[in-house]
Parts: structure tokens; C-alpha cells; sequence
């Protein structure tokens, strides 16, 4: 994980906890423990957590108990270290600005439900503690005795396996948690420290509903206070086969973020029937890896875009609709743009990531060599990047890279002896230049921007 301090902090597994510099050049600190380092998160500030545990598969979270959780101080002092709340760890968050540890996770109980007798039950749960180690709150804190307050099944059955797999906190400040639910019965339908009290999920299509499902994991996105655990907005989603069965949505080797609208990002893999809204794969099977856009109220899938028939584990997002997203995926099912290895290394799991910025409905793999632009009159600096390239009779988007919201550009396309082609003039940061029916060849593009002018060959296949 990379910080606002420009330094990289490693979950380097059985060699511990490392601190580098962002070339990874120079190492700040190692530091070991009696187990695998896992998982790390840090705030902008410096200030950290890990979480370590015996296990050596990480992408099973079943995988990943007794967990111990650290917590540092931006000189890589310890300031916390205590046993997971969870009996299954897998992720771990830092909160800066309310100076909360959180883990996530899940554990096993038994039910004593009147109507079939003892059943177990995987209930999902979240912990926030103090920078030294106090516990702030647990969440979702429920039992399998029905004489208690906090009874699992109060009011009504809650008896779908739940896993807490992923936690973020976003550029909102909000913290996201991805769960893992065999059904439409999950616990996080009620308050996570009331179980009386009803709260929102947002719903929707018959993609965000769980009816007509059966126990294959399914999806569901909580928004909450880092601070004090409270719940505030939740979504469901499910693929659907062509009967309109529901199908696996996975995050447990996955990812989540918001940026600083609340906008969500989620990545992980699915079994078949996602509804995409952009496929880089079409013909194959309609699941592998993905990544889910909600929109700020999580009511509408903004994109569903797939690159791999593999999986998504890590997502980062910007806040101008920019994220990084990676995985693996298996031989050479992957779509690429400009790629710098162009074979799959070999034909079982291969790693990936990928660049997209996001136009609307349309993601896009924001891959080429970005260009500055600099007019000292202007004041600052831009940069544009020009793809694909070459073309494969594709349109060729021109992305601005600056801070203002409007830029004033005027692109011209000439052909190799210097004849005029096309000319797009436009004031969005994202321009397409339309080129599905030019002629295969080599061709120059002028850029002009804030008074200066570029040119770049461009390849049309």
C-alpha cells in the first residue's frame, strides 16, 4: 500500500512488515513476528495496522484464524497488539481521523432455533478499537442462545451464512464492508447493535435481490461510521442465469473503496450471469472477474466491466473517476490495451492490473504514455494521453489529465503526407476522435491545449 507520504508499506508474509520508499529502493523498516504478515493498511498520515496470522493461503478467508492485529505509529512504533474478535480474519483497516483499528471477519455458532433445534450458523462481525488497543465497539455481536437479548434470531430468522471479507475506508471517510451471504435472511438487515431495528438496503432490480437464490455466496455492501461501527446504507447484488436462478458474486479475494463522493468500487470474481454493462470478453461465460461502480446512494450500477475470466483482489480509486484495479487471471484470458508483457507467463494464474477512468456508462483501459503539457502563461501543468494506439480502426480517445474541470482543445488528425483527415474541437478533459473509418496507416495527431501544441504519430491498423 502506497500513502499520502509517498512511502510503500508490505505485507511480505513470513518476512514481516516492511516500510519502503515508493521506487522500493531504499527500506525504512523490517519487522518480523511469530506469524505471516497478512494484510496492512495505513493512513495518510503514517499511522498503521497489520494483521498476522499462521495461514500461508490467503485468497480462502476461511483460511486465515487466530489472528493477531498490530498497530503502529507513524515512527513504526507499536502501539497496539491484540487476538482478532474473529474466529476468520481477513482484512484489517486503519481510520486516521477517528483513530480506529478495525478488523472484519465472521465465526461459527450454534442456533438453538425453536423450530428445527440447534442449527449452526456463520455470522458476520466488525470490531473498531483505539490507537492503544481499547475496544471502541463490536458489531454484529450476536449469539445462538434465545433467551439473550442479543439472540442471532430476533425477530425473525437470521439464519443465512454471513462472512465479513473486505473493509476500506474510502476518500468519503466512510468505512465499506463487503460480505459474503448465502441468502436473503443475513443479519445485516437489522441495526449491527440493535436486532429489533430495521435498517436500509437499497435494493432494486432483481440483481439486488436475493429471491430465487439458494446458498451460493452472494454479495452485499454496507456503508458505515468508522468511529462508532453504525450502519448507514447498504446494497445486495446476485448474477442471474437465463432461468433467473441466482449465482455466485464473491469477495473474499477481493476488494472495495469509495471516493470522496461515495461512489463504490468493488472487485472480485463470479461464477456466471453478471448483467455487464461493458464486456471486454464477450462470447465467454458471463462471470470472472469484475468490477461493480454503485453510485453514491448505491442505487444504481453505474458500470459492471469485466478484463479477466479470472479474479479481482485489489481496487484504488481516485477521485476523477480513475481507478487501478488487479488480479489474476487463467492463461491468456485477459483483455489488454498496450500491454508491457504481451504473453501470459504461463496457463494456470497469471497476474494482472489494469487503468480505466470512467466516462458515463463507459470504462475504459486508460493505458499510454502520458504527455506533458506546460504553458508557463497558463500556470500549470496538464498532461493527455493518447489510446489506443495503435488502433485497431478504434476511436481514439485524447484523457487530459488536470485539475481544472474544463479545458479548451482542438485535435486534428493528418494523414502522413500532411492532408487534413478529421478535427475535433472540445471542452471536456475526455475527447473521442472518431476513427472506426479511416484507413489503416500511419497518421499524426495535433493536440492544442492552454496555448501550446503537441504532435504524436498515431497507428491505425
Amino acid at each position: 500500500m502506497l500513502n499520502r507520504l509517498f512511502v510503500s508499506y508490505i505485507a511480505a508474509g513470513a518476512d514481516g512488515y516492511l516500510k519502503v520508499n515508493s521506487a522500493a529502493t531504499n527500506l525504512i523498516w523490517a519487522k518480523t513476528f511469530p506469524k505471516n504478515v497478512h494484510r496492512v493498511d495505513a493512513g495518510p498520515g503514517g499511522f498503521s495496522i497489520i494483521l498476522t496470522s499462521a495461514a500461508t493461503n490467503y485468497d480462502n478467508p476461511d483460511n486465515v484464524t487466530s489472528a493477531t492485529i498490530y498497530g503502529f505509529d507513524l515512527a513504526g512504533t507499536q502501539t497496539a497488539g491484540y487476538g482478532s474478535a474473529q474466529q476468520y480474519t481477513p482484512e484489517v483497516a486503519i481510520d486516521e481521523a477517528s483513530q480506529t483499528l478495525i478488523s472484519v471477519g465472521y465465526k461459527n455458532i450454534v442456533s438453538n432455533t425453536s423450530d428445527a433445534g440447534n442449527q449452526p450458523v456463520v455470522i458476520p462481525n466488525h470490531q473498531g478499537r483505539a490507537y492503544d488497543g481499547t475496544i471502541k465497539y463490536t458489531a454484529y455481536d450476536w449469539i445462538g442462545d434465545s433467551t439473550q437479548p442479543n439472540y442471532i434470531n430476533k425477530p425473525e430468522s437470521n439464519m443465512a451464512d454471513s462472512r465479513a471479507c473486505r473493509v476500506a475506508i474510502g476518500k468519503d471517510s466512510k468505512m465499506y464492508i463487503t460480505f459474503e451471504v448465502a441468502g436473503g435472511n443475513h443479519p445485516m438487515r437489522y441495526s449491527p447493535f440493535n436486532i429489533m431495528q430495521a435498517v436500509t438496503v437499497v435494493g432494486g432490480d432483481n440483481y439486488s435481490n436475493f429471491s430465487n437464490t439458494n446458498s451460493e455466496h452472494k454479495l452485499f455492501i454496507g456503508r458505515y461510521e468508522s468511529s462508532s461501527g453504525a450502519y448507514l446504507l447498504g446494497q445486495q447484488f446476485t448474477g442471474r442465469l437465463s432461468s433467473g436462478i441466482g449465482t455466485t458474486v464473491k469477495t473474499g479475494a477481493g476488494a472495495v473503496d469509495a471516493n470522496q463522493d461515495g461512489r463504490v468500487y468493488i472487485t472480485g470474481s463470479a461464477a456466471s450471469g453478471l448483467p455487464f454493462i461493458q464486456d471486454h470478453l464477450p462470447g465467454q461465460y458471463s462471470g470472472g472477474g469484475f468490477v461493480l461502480v454503485l453510485s453514491p446512494n448505491m442505487a444504481i450500477r453505474e458500470q459492471l466491466v469485466r478484463v479477466s475470466l479470472g479474479e479481482g483482489h485489489a481496487i484504488s480509486v481516485s477521485n476523477k473517476n480513475r481507478w487501478a484495479v488487479g488480479g489474476s487471471s487463467k492463461g491468456s484470458s485477459l483483455f489488454t490495451v498496450a500491454p508491457v508483457q504481451t504473453t501470459a507467463a504461463n496457463a494456470t494464474d497469471n497476474g494482472w492490473f489494469a487503468v480505466y477512468y470512467q466516462n458515463g456508462g463507459n470504462a475504459r483501459l486508460a493505458v499510454s504514455e502520458p504527455i506533458d503539457v506546460v504553458n508557463p502563461a497558463y500556470g500549470k501543468a496538464i498532461q493527455f494521453s493518447i489510446f489506443p494506439n495503435p488502433s485497431a480502426r478504434q476511436d481514439i480517445h485524447i484523457l487530459f489529465q488536470t485539475e481544472e474541470e474544463k479545458i479548451d482543445s482542438k485535435i486534428q488528425l493528418f494523414d502522413i503526407h500532411g492532408k487534413f483527415v478529421r478535427e475535433v474541437n472540445s471542452r471536456s478533459f475526455d475527447t473521442t476522435l472518431p476513427a472506426k473509418d479511416i484507413k489503416p496507416g500511419l497518421y499524426i495527431i495535433k493536440i492544442q491545449a492552454v496555448g501550446v501544441e503537441k504532435t504524436r504519430q498515431l497507428i491505425i491498423n
